[in-house]
């Protein structure tokens, strides 16, 4: 199963650091038998075609279907034949695959790699440790936790491997093996200590210092597991300047009409796949927590700086006006005799002014919507207060 969609491989590729999958294909030819598979470096979920030769009874070298042919798959587990003549990757790891005719063998290794990480990984006192049910089901194995001896059975293929929660020897095909640490419970998790996996699957281990986590590479196929630091460094590089903005406060203007004038803080702000970031705001009145969807980090700064959108101080404490006034610019309304202030309050800028002026007397209209859009309106001012309102 995939975690944390919400960031993608393609926006981090600088933390996966993994070797793209191989596009050239692979053919063995032994006598009269030819045995191609497309692609033999797979990512988990992927298909690649596969193809058998094999003479026919009358001489001819003829193409066999994949459901007919001798085709065995060492690690069934990792790599399922399908009925379209592909080959499907079920998880990471490495499998031979073998196709016969008559005393004519020919093998390829097929390697399957992750093009996502997962999470759960965690450094405890120096040592890697790893999420016993999410790490294995990624290998496809399978994991059974015996809760009378707090055992987590694994079975990989021909391989067994035991972890006992709080002890520090595992039990790899039946002979006992010391790891750097015990088992035990980190979150909601049982962890286990990366290095057994040396010894117990014969795998590389790579550490990434700059992102904190770990890849583990079984031949060329790798699986890289995240620790909680890997989050926080990926989210700080895509936040950049956007972290000075969190825990700042705010009143919403028009920015969103239910909660005008309510005094919100920055909770968060969160990015996602697609270079966009997900703002939470709280509301100081009841500690709601509200979230709001920005398509970049430009869009998030020229909202919080437009006054229209969202102001740095309390209104009702900056301008002294009466219950009333503010009543009707809280429903976004206008009259007459309301000043500018009080009508760019309630309705924001206008699209539009014109002035004009005759000796003491000053006339000031604002036209807000357009000539295109079903709204318009035309607000006129003398001397400074609104003395007519027209569509």
């Amino acid at each position: 199963m995939k975690r944390w969609t919400w960031l993608a491989v393609a926006a981090v590729a600088f933390l996966l650091a993994l070797a793209a999958p191989g596009q050239a294909g692979a053919e063995e030819t032994a006598g009269a038998l030819r045995f191609t598979i497309e692609k033999k470096e797979l990512v988990v979920g992927e298909k690649t075609p596969v193809q058998v030769q094999a003479p026919d009874g009358y001489g001819q070298i003829r193409k066999v279907p994949l459901s007919e042919a001798d085709v065995v798959i060492e690690k069934p587990y990792l790599l399922q034949k399908l009925p379209d003549g592909t080959m499907k990757a079920l998880a990471v790891g490495e499998t031979d695959v073998t196709a016969s005719w008559g005393e004519e063998k020919l093998t390829l290794r097929v390697s399957i790699s992750a093009d996502y990480y997962i999470g759960g990984g965690v450094q405890l006192k120096g040592v890697m440790y790893l999420p016993i049910k999410a790490f294995f089901a990624e290998l496809g194995a399978q994991v059974t936790y015996l809760d009378a001896s707090k055992t987590f059975q694994v079975k990989l293929g021909n391989d067994s491997i035991q972890l006992q929660k709080g002890s520090a020897t595992a039990v790899v095909n039946g002979a006992k093996t010391a790891m750097a640490g015990p088992v035990q419970t980190y979150g909601d998790a049982a962890v286990f200590p990366a290095s057994l996996l040396r010894s117990a699957i014969g795998a590389n281990l790579e550490w990434n210092s700059d992102y904190q986590y770990m890849t583990v590479w079984q031949g060329k196929a790798d699986l890289a597991i995240s620790t909680p630091q890997t989050e926080q460094i990926v989210k700080k590089e895509k936040l950049g300047t956007l972290t000075k903005l969190i825990g700042k406060s705010y009143w919403v203007n028009n920015f969103d009409s239910k909660y005008r004038f309510k005094k919100v803080a920055i909770y968060d702000i969160r990015p996602d796949d697609d270079g966009g970031f997900t703002v939470v705001f709280k509301l100081a009145s009841t500690g709601e927590l509200l979230h709001t969807a920005f398509t970049s980090a430009e869009a998030i700064r020229s909202n919080l700086a437009s006054s229209d959108q969202f102001l740095t101080a309390d209104p009702r404490k900056t301008y002294k006006w009466s219950n009333a006034v503010w009543d009707k610019i809280a429903s976004g309304k206008i009259s007459i005799g309301m000043t500018k202030e009080q009508v760019k309050m309630s309705w924001g800028s206008p699209s539009h002014t014109s002035s004009a002026y005759a000796g003491s007397i000053s006339v000031e209209t604002w036209r807000y919507g357009s000539y295109t859009s079903n709204w318009l309106q035309y607000v006129v001012f003398t001397n400074g207060k609104v003395s007519q309102i027209y569509s």
